[in-house]
């Protein structure tokens, strides 16, 4: 009877053990179940078993932004190309130029300086303006302007 007794208290330390580590289980599940919710909640990213298993998607990558210097030298390319031999110097406009969040670019402002057209004539002022790319870079709007003439009507 002894050898029944303790095959019976056996059987009860090994049920008691496996139900304790059932409930660590299912405690240590649950805790990874909130934590996942939460963390879908405040990132908007997967759901429980994506997370659980590490499968998040990589947040969208945004091309970084250029700084304003180089848009500034783009700005600067076009206008030497523009103005070919006749350009004397060119300075940025910091009180005007600017960047645009909501279109992602810089607006850039160039005062112009440009040789006379006739012989002792006057150093010509221009200025120059330019939307560029804050992601390429790229020149998305152009104007050499003067501000003689007829109210400014008058470009080149």
């Amino acid at each position: 009877m002894s050898r029944n007794v303790k095959r019976d208290s056996t059987k009860d330390l090994i049920l008691v053990i496996g139900a304790f580590a059932g409930v660590i289980i299912i405690a240590v599940v649950l805790t990874l179940f909130f934590r996942s919710i939460a963390a879908t909640q405040s990132t908007g990213q997967g759901n429980f078993v994506t997370n659980l298993l590490g499968l998040v998607p990589p947040p969208e990558v945004v091309p970084n932004e250029l700084p304003m210097q180089e848009a500034y030298a783009a700005c600067r390319a076009r206008v030497i190309s523009e103005a070919g031999s006749n350009l004397m110097s060119t300075r940025f406009d910091n009180r005007s130029s600017r960047y645009n969040a909501s279109n992602r670019e810089y607006i850039i402002f160039l005062n112009v300086y440009m040789r006379p057209t006739d012989r002792g004539g006057e150093t010509m002022e221009l200025w120059s303006r330019c939307n560029v790319s804050a992601v390429t870079a790229q020149i998305t709007e152009f104007r050499l302007n003067s501000d003689a003439g007829f109210f400014g009507l008058f470009t080149m």
